[in-house]
């Protein structure tokens, strides 16, 4: 997080375009920075930040945020580090159907064809690119200076002009420029649809809700910032944000929270309005919640098999 002083020692963390990985990556290790003497900087001895790729999707989960050939492009560049001539090759000749198998086959290989796991080997910093197997498993280390950080991410985006990314950065670029304009006013309504979340109670949770709404009225009846302790005490309990399509595709029959609020029996009027206000745009829908797990939605998982950089 941004807003956050947050320094770690190791970062697992799922694949992501290099400039998203250089981001988290600047959360370990901070506290030596440049004021720090070489000398009081320890040794590494084993890798300090783990990046797991997912076979079939690259991601786990659904509705993936990254570009796939971003993600792909990523993986190569980090493998061929310094020998990366013709990466914009190499994603250009990618087969269009079996993509992500095709790249992911390039860069780690085979299963079959990983070596045993050595032991006792030290690795030679010199020949830090070279993918290593460990366990069976589909890996490879790599080393990365700061120059290295900020060359690779140059070159990813470097892509070629007729790329699909480019092509929509423009047209969203294009989008947010004319601003709501009637010639492209479904043009934005669109894209802002994709990216637009639904604040939501699960419906079996309207009990619950309704048990700490009436014990925070006997606790605060009346007083300052009333909102924001509404929020802090109930609200972070029970509201989840879901994507807006999810909501629509999977027919959850979202029903606004300020309905259930007018019909309540427990609450005096002023209560009520304040309630109505405070709930508008919050929606109960037919979600199951299991702690600690969370909100559960209908997801198609694959059981991946997960390759480790």
């Amino acid at each position: 997080e941004a807003s956050l002083d947050i320094d770690a020692d190791v970062l697992f963390t799922e694949i992501a375009p290099l400039d998203a990985l250089v981001q988290r990556m600047g959360r370990v290790w901070r506290r030596y920075g440049p004021m720090k003497k070489p000398e009081e900087i320890p040794e590494i001895s084993s890798p300090n930040v783990y990046i797991w790729v997912f076979r079939h999707s690259l991601h786990s989960g659904q509705h993936y945020v990254y570009d796939n050939d971003l993600v792909l492009l990523t993986l190569k560049l980090l493998q061929d580090r310094r020998e990366n001539a013709n990466y914009k090759d190499w994603l250009v000749n990618l087969p269009t159907e079996d993509r992500i198998e095709a790249g992911l086959k390039e860069v780690f290989g085979s299963p079959e064809d990983q070596p045993k796991k050595v032991r006792g080997r030290k690795r030679d910093k010199s020949k830090d690119v070279n993918p290593i197997a460990v366990s069976g498993s589909q890996e490879f280390q790599v080393v990365l200076s700061e120059y290295d950080k900020f060359d690779l991410v140059e070159k990813l985006y470097d892509l070629p002009d007729d790329h699909s990314y480019l092509t929509q950065f423009r047209q969203m670029k294009d989008i947010l420029d004319a601003g709501y304009m009637s010639d492209r006013l479904n043009d934005a309504q669109k894209m802002f649809r994709e990216i637009y979340t639904v604040p939501v109670i699960p419906s079996q949770q309207k009990n619950r809700f309704l048990e700490e709404v009436v014990n925070f009225f006997k606790k605060h009846p009346n007083g300052k910032r009333l909102y924001t302790l509404f929020k802090k005490e109930v609200l972070t309990k029970f509201v989840v944000a879901i994507p807006l399509i999810n909501v629509k595709e999977e027919g959850r029959d979202p029903q606004p929270v300020e309905w259930w609020v007018r019909d309540l029996p427990y609450l005096c009027d002023e209560q009520r309005k304040r309630l109505i206000r405070w709930c508008r745009d919050i929606y109960f829908a037919d979600y199951e919640y299991v702690y600690p797990k969370g909100l559960l939605v209908s997801t198609s998982w694959h059981n991946p098999e997960i390759g480790i950089i």
